[in-house]
């Protein structure tokens, strides 16, 4: 049985160990405070200062995990309870919280094994122990027996798990014991791919001086330098020094015609750039997927990323702003798409042409508007309002949910935007018309009133674009339909001020004049206002039947608004004929 004694006097014989905390065999919490200093003073440690690992007649697991090695010491009954959901027992848990004394206590008797015990994604509590950085647990597990060969079932050994949590200590002690720097996951990613992926520059640093590959190159063509990442632009510039000092090629490209700029900005948001602008690296080269330059990247950073800075690359900026990519499209179609307005300013500020069209005719302003972005620096810098794509549409027609987009329309409508519904009916591409989308919205939401005063306020505007106010949905409905429908008045008036004509029929013959009619009251000054407007009262619909068919007094309202004085006098008749309390004249006798 292993006794805490064990660890304690190996830890005692390293150098400068006087000036250790103390290692409590009974602590079964968390590491203590002290931890830090003790760890700070083992990274002061050379790698052949450091313990010796327990002497193996033969490793217990080689370069790949085959679970069949450890079945037998699976699930025994000196591991306590059973694994949970990750497949951990005690040791594993023990590893991870730094508590010494449990691994002390599951790793004894007959479970010699059970201190290798993969979970369920082929870690094993070493793994782990070196993941959470508990450095004293590790060391615990390397002196009860811990393989440092081990690799879990994504090929990751201890050297791609020592890269993140402190790699000064854990990377030249496992060199040491003989692992390879050279060694490849799954995705034949190296420990220096992990470390400039996921570890800290002292990490890259610490691999680079013992010899790891910097030109090697995973499944995919990527180099260490294709991966670097970093927390900060100050981090991911000194990987990228690092790396290219000891031999990586910054101007190579990946297997899909990547190089170092385009995972730059799509992995790092930018960070490092300036570094990069150095080495001289094209931003003009094209990838093979979708036919992007870095540029291209860089303008499809949403508002977000913004603060990504090309100006280090000035001298490309005029070549760059006008490639295209495999569906036509430049830098500038994408930054109007994803919103970047600073980024639309540097592009335009390089002479890219904001009418260039991409292969369906769309200019940068109609991508903007498909996409609901905001267009204002578009149509600041000249932006034609009025282009059209191959298929006559214009961005009315691109305009995205365009009663959410009040601004986006009134910019149009302001710019002087023309459409010619002869040409190109003015239908949006959901197939809806335009004003009956914007009609349709008004009742979703609790600013619905909101939504129909901006359009009343915009009918007559609308129309002078060239918007159809007549336009008719597919039950045949047009926009002053829609407003009797809904007793809107304001619409109403609008509509027929703006020249809308009262006299059509939907698909059931039904003239707005019917729609106001079927009301019982509330409606004379509508029929007033639509027979002023040329409402015809002889139209009849599919039920052969004239505005106003409900109600006598419809019938007599008119009338009246026909011929006042014969009005009156029939109403006169029709009182007398049709009131029976009252006594018939003394002539009638």
């Amino acid at each position: 049985m292993s006794t805490p004694n064990r660890i304690s006097s190996t830890v005692a014989n390293l150098p400068g160990s006087a000036s250790l905390p103390a290692i409590d065999p009974a602590h079964s919490g968390k590491a203590p405070a002290g931890d830090k200093v003790r760890t700070a003073a083992l990274l002061g440690l050379k790698p052949l200062e450091l313990p010796d690992l327990p002497t193996e007649s033969e490793s217990k697991l080689k370069a790949h995990y085959s679970p069949s090695i450890y079945s037998r010491s699976m699930h025994k009954p000196a591991l306590g309870p059973p694994l949970s959901m990750k497949g951990w027992n005690q040791i594993h848990y023990a590893a991870s919280e730094g508590t010494l004394q449990a691994i002390w206590d599951a790793n004894s008797g007959d479970d010699r094994y059970a201190i290798n015990t993969p979970d369920q994604e082929g870690r094993t509590p070493l793994m782990v122990a070196i993941a959470q950085g508990q450095v004293q647990a590790a060391i615990a597990l390397i002196e009860e027996g811990a393989l440092v060969d081990a690799v879990d079932l994504y090929g990751k050994s201890l050297l791609h798990y020592a890269v993140g949590k402190d790699p000064e200590f854990w990377l030249p002690y496992f060199l040491r014991k003989g692992l390879s720097p050279s060694l490849i996951d799954n995705m034949g990613n190296t420990p220096l791919m992990h470390a400039a992926s996921f570890g800290s520059v002292s990490s890259v640093a610490v691999l680079l001086n013992h010899h790891s590959g910097a030109a090697e190159f995973n499944f995919a063509g990527h180099s260490a330098l294709h991966m670097v990442r970093g927390s900060s632009d100050s981090a991911c510039a000194k990987k990228y020094r690092i790396l290219i000092e000891a031999g990586c090629n910054p101007r190579i490209v990946d297997e899909q015609g990547m190089n170092i700029l385009h995972h730059c900005i799509v992995s790092n948001d930018g960070r490092g750039l300036s570094e990069l602008a150095q080495h001289r690296i094209s931003l003009t080269q094209r990838d093979r997927a979708k036919g992007w330059t870095p540029l291209h990247y860089a303008a499809e950073r949403s508002k977000e990323h913004a603060s990504i800075n090309i100006d280090c690359f000035a001298a490309d900026l005029p070549t760059a702003v006008h490639i295209q990519d495999l569906e036509g499209r430049t830098p500038l179609h994408l930054a109007a798409r994803s919103g970047n307005p600073s980024m639309q300013r540097i592009l335009l500020q390089a002479e890219a042409n904001i009418e260039q069209k991409d292969h369906a005719g769309a200019t940068a302003l109609l991508l903007a508007c498909r996409a609901g972005q905001n267009i204002t620096t578009l149509i600041g810098f000249g932006a034609d309002p009025s282009a059209k794509d191959n298929e006559n549409r214009t961005a009315l027609h691109y305009i995205a949910n365009p009663a959410d987009n009040w601004p986006t329309l009134q910019v149009l409508l302001t710019a002087g935007i023309h459409v010619d519904e002869q040409e190109c009916p003015l239908k949006l591409l959901d197939g809806e018309h335009l004003l009956h989308n914007l009609w349709k919205a008004n009742f979703r939401e609790l600013g619905a009133r909101v939504r129909v005063i901006k359009l009343v306020n915009h009918i007559a505007d609308l129309k002078n674009a060239g918007v159809q106010i007549d336009a008719q949905n597919e039950s045949g409905q047009t926009l002053l339909h829609l407003a009797a429908l809904a007793k809107q008045r304001g619409m109403t008036r609008a509509l027929l001020s703006a020249g809308a004509n009262p006299n059509i029929q939907d698909s059931d013959g039904n003239t707005p004049l019917h729609i106001w009619g079927n009301y019982e009251e509330d409606k004379e000054d509508m029929y007033k206002l639509l027979i002023q407007h040329k409402a015809r009262k002889d139209i009849r619909n599919k039920e052969n039947k004239t505005p106003g068919f409900k109600s006598g007094k419809t019938d007599r309202f008119l009338a009246k608004l026909t011929s006042p004085i014969d009005s009156v006098a029939s109403l006169f008749n029709r009182q007398t004929s049709e009131d029976p309390r009252k006594p018939a004249s003394p002539r009638e006798h």
